[in-house]
């Protein structure tokens, strides 16, 4: 059987990512900041925003959504990375 070194390198890419931001989250780089929205009718609901390094920049949705897009890019990244060290482990050695 092959072996398909470009999803192995895409594995190892979400996974150090994933590692990034469960390293992130517990030392407080990455947290959840929620604000109760004031209304004149309730039921009044809360946002959660998102802050990275003391800077809240993302509401929810958005915070998803950017966190997919980087899985998606992590992978894409070991994906090429994985590919290219199958090409250069299998290529053949000429012969003399």
């Amino acid at each position: 059987m092959k072996k398909r070194y470009w999803l192995r390198g895409g594995i190892i890419g979400v996974a150090i990512f994933v590692v990034f931001l469960v390293i992130s989250n517990v030392t407080g780089y990455i947290g959840v900041v929620n604000y109760n929205l004031e209304c004149l009718v309730p039921p009044c609901g809360s946002v959660g925003q998102f802050y990275f390094l003391g800077i809240t920049f993302l509401k929810a949705p958005q915070f998803w959504s950017f966190i997919l897009l980087f899985l998606l890019a992590s992978f894409l990244l070991g994906l090429i990375l994985g590919w290219l060290y199958g090409k250069i482990k299998n290529r053949s050695t000429p012969k003399s």
